[in-house]
């Protein structure tokens, strides 16, 4: 019973990657075209692609009686590559942290906020308390203009209306914003000062995606600390986070060129 089993999601399985087949213009497949190609009988083939779009992971087209990817797929290797890419770069951020002796983390965003995924935080008595899946609006903070600095002037009018700000950020300006973002961009970081009290500052630099949304932002990796411990080291800061990113970007250059 079991091998049947193995057997038959081995079967679905080889019809779900049939649409990440080397040929890239073929999009839509009909389930007679899978069934031919594959030695399937029509139902067969039928019965699984309803089961994988119903969790989205394919879509029927009606006009054109054929399956595409569905948007579950982005999903799902939006997250695996996520991970995959703390995993390569988790030694060196838990590195850095035990160097500085300061708190560093790692975010992407989300709409109109950013997400922590991961937090190094240090042993000492007096740090920056930044928790994993802290959610923070964008406007108004380091990470938050590290994410944002590739984006079109449309989407920051759009993140900018979308009414997410830090209490403290509430009359920041659109020309504010801007600038702020057009800065992270020309530079390569961001820095803010009094960004969660008058006592701290946070450097964020963006890691870049690849594929296709090449030069579009990814991540953003970071450090906030109280700022008179930043002003001694913020030019080694700003050079080390760079080299994680640079790790990171070479990560999914590899990913991208489907190696490793």
């Amino acid at each position: 019973m079991s091998s049947q089993i193995a057997s038959s999601l081995d079967k679905a399985l080889a019809l779900l990657f049939a649409f990440a087949g080397s040929d890239r213009d073929q999009q839509v497949y009909t389930v007679s075209a899978l069934a031919e190609a594959h030695g399937m009988d029509k139902a067969q083939v039928s019965r699984a692609l309803a089961t994988f779009a119903k969790y989205g992971l394919v879509e029927r087209l009606e006009q054109r009686r054929g399956y595409q990817l569905g948007w579950s797929i982005v999903h799902l290797a939006s997250r695996a590559l996520h991970a995959q890419t703390m995993s390569s770069i988790y030694p060196a951020l838990s590195q850095l942290a035990a160097e500085w002796d300061e708190t560093v983390h790692f975010s992407i965003r989300d709409g109109a906020h950013s997400v922590v995924l991961a937090a190094f935080q240090p042993d000492r008595r007096l740090f920056v308390n930044v928790q994993t899946g802290r959610r923070d609006a964008l406007i108004g903070s380091a990470v938050g203009y590290a994410l944002l600095s590739r984006s079109t002037s449309e989407e920051l009018h759009s993140v900018f209306h979308s009414g997410a700000r830090r209490a403290r950020d509430s009359t920041e300006t659109w020309a504010g914003v801007r600038a702020d973002a057009q800065r992270a961009a020309s530079a390569g970081h961001s820095v803010l000062t009094n960004e969660r009290n008058d006592l701290v500052t946070t450097i964020a630099v963006p890691v870049i995606d690849v594929g296709n949304y090449r030069d579009r932002v990814y991540a953003a990796i970071g450090v906030s600390a109280p700022d008179d411990r930043v002003r001694t080291r913020h030019a080694e800061m700003v050079e080390r986070l760079v080299e994680v990113a640079d790790a990171a970007n070479g990560f999914l250059r590899s990913k991208e060129a489907g190696v490793g």
